[in-house]
């Protein structure tokens, strides 16, 4: 149906002005994969209102080919929505019970989980680092000349700039890779840990353990890696599949010997239903960042013990229904019991 509606916007000799049907369909197929459930009334009542909103923007541009560009556009954001959506075994789970759980943890053990939550950003936030190189000259004489000259006498170190800036890049890289990674899943560890009532430092540095650290850096680049295709493919799948590895780091903090493809699968099984409403998660925790924000960003740092100790209680009930469904058992994820 998508086909049928775009590919006559290709057509050299059709008209500019384009049937309600080929204008609308593109952007309605996305939301009509969504099966209608009475928990998402709310967005199917914006619906017509969000068609009719679509419609009037593309009938009132004239570019053919912006407007095809625009279509797929908006039905990538469809699909994405469709995606997060997408309605599997309902765990029963809310934020509030998630969030309560995670206070009642922090009011035994903040500091420690303040410090691990440090970690853990320092050694997996992203950072970027750029040289801004300014060509100054002053506004007598031939500017076009001094521009080439001094273009010309740069030339021979460019090679130079471009070896220390892979050298820079590859360094950044191996910290990640071979310190990052391993701490990030010490980092999950200590949390699910804790939720346990086990509260202890020495579970940050748990990875480095010789038979754990190589299954570790194993897992998550695999992880990193396939979700790097997906954002090359398009960033619509590749934010959808961000959501449905996000368990990868706490099965490797359960299991670091656990296959690599494995825990990829584990893991998509885990959110099959619920990347929406970790979705949802992750945006109720933006009134906090912004009150950090207001703080000389300082703020910012206590915020994340909050948002991990509550990720670990979410990761905690989805492998409760993972083991309960048969999706994974306790051996599997070495766990003594069903927690």
């Amino acid at each position: 149906m998508v086909v049928t509606a775009i590919q006559p916007l290709t057509q050299p000799k059709i008209n500019s002005t384009y049937s309600t049907g080929q204008v609308i369909l593109p952007v309605l197929f996305g939301f009509l994969l969504i099966p209608f459930t009475w928990q998402h009334l709310s967005l199917y009542h914006l619906k017509p209102l969000i068609s009719l909103v679509f419609y009037t923007i593309l009938k009132c541009i004239k570019f053919r080919y912006f407007q095809v560009i625009l279509n797929i556009y908006l039905t990538s954001w469809a699909v994405l929505i469709n995606g997060l959506l997408r309605k599997g075994n309902q765990y029963m789970w809310t934020r509030k019970l998630i969030k309560t759980r995670a206070k009642e943890v922090l009011k035994i053990s903040y500091w420690k989980a303040f410090l691990v939550s440090l970690v853990i950003a320092l050694v997996g936030g992203t950072s970027s680092n750029s040289i801004n190189w300014r060509f100054g000259s002053d506004h007598s004489g031939n500017i076009s000349g001094k521009y080439s000259g001094c273009m010309s006498d740069m030339l021979p170190y460019v090679p130079i700039f471009i070896g220390i800036f892979l050298l820079i890049t590859v360094l950044v890289l191996a910290f990640r890779i071979f310190l990052g990674y391993p701490l990030e899943v010490g980092g999950r560890r200590y949390f699910i840990r804790s939720a346990q009532n086990d509260i202890d430092m020495n579970n940050l540095g748990f990875a480095f353990e010789k038979l754990k650290y190589f299954g570790v850096i194993k897992g998550m680049l695999w992880r990193a890696f396939i979700n790097f295709l997906w954002f090359l493919l398009l960033i619509i799948p590749g934010i959808v599949k961000f959501y449905a590895y996000r368990m990868v780091p706490y099965i490797l903090a359960d299991n670091p010997q656990i296959d690599y493809k494995r825990a990829l699968e584990l893991s998509i099984k885990m959110t099959d239903g619920q990347k929406f409403s970790i979705f949802v998660l992750d945006l109720s925790f933006i009134g906090w960042y912004l009150l950090g924000m207001l703080a000389f960003f300082v703020g910012i740092l206590f915020v994340m013990p909050y948002q991990n100790a509550t990720e670990a209680e979410l990761y905690m009930i989805l492998r409760h229904y993972a083991i309960q469904n048969g999706l994974c058992t306790n051996e599997e994820l070495l766990i003594d019991e069903l927690s």
